[in-house]
């Protein structure tokens, strides 16, 4: 019970960030997230996972800013990607790498299972739109490609592709960032692209810093 609270406690810290960055700007974002990732690197990680938690945060920064100027998306209040968003993926990396233990008790039939539930949920909230069917089906075939290519259970993959697309969702709904289609008009978060691009960010940042 208290590895389950563990698991699921951290997870109060996106709506708070979130809440108090629609009411404080940008900078509140800064403040809480940037204290959460000290107190990871200097109590929580060891020195391989600080090596990760930094990778995963500059590579991800650069990803996040890339795709703003590419006008994916827009943060809200400021040009560029906030301080707070490449921290956070750095905590969100060391979560995982912490309860890997226990997502390694999840049998793989289960995760797998589990994942063709995910993406059919979200290719129903599309509507059963062709479109989103594509990397619904890649977002299942990532996580088992992944799990075929690394020493980390199926279910890290698929905790880190649920996990982005309750980030993607609640931010959206918060209105903190908002993603544009090709014409620049508004659009709903691309969640089965972004579950899969989570998993492979993630695991991109495990191989550079040796962890995987």
């Amino acid at each position: 019970m208290k590895k389950i609270l563990g698991f699921l406690l951290p997870l109060l810290l996106i709506p708070l960030t979130l809440y108090s960055v629609l009411l404080f700007g940008q900078i509140a974002g800064t403040v809480i997230i940037g204290l959460a990732f000290l107190i990871g690197i200097a109590k929580f990680a060891d020195k391989k996972e600080r090596k990760f938690m930094i990778i995963l945060a500059v590579f991800s920064s650069l990803f996040e800013n890339l795709n703003v100027a590419l006008g994916s998306y827009q943060y809200l209040g400021v040009a560029e990607a906030p301080i707070w968003v490449g921290l956070g993926w750095g905590i969100l990396g060391l979560y995982l790498i912490k309860h890997q233990k226990l997502l390694a008790k999840v049998p793989n039939n289960i995760t797998y299972a589990l994942a063709c539930g995910l993406y059919l949920v979200i290719w129903g909230m599309s509507g059963f739109s062709l479109a989103a069917l594509i990397p619904s089906i890649f977002g299942v075939l990532t996580i088992y490609v992944l799990t075929l290519s690394s020493n980390l259970p199926s279910s890290f993959f698929l905790s880190a592709s649920a996990l982005g697309m309750l980030i993607e969702f609640s931010g959206t709904s918060f209105g903190i960032w908002t993603y544009f289609d090709q014409l620049g008009l508004p659009i709903p978060p691309p969640l089965a692209s972004l579950g899969l691009a989570y998993a492979s960010v993630l695991t991109f940042a495990l191989w550079l810093s040796g962890m995987d």
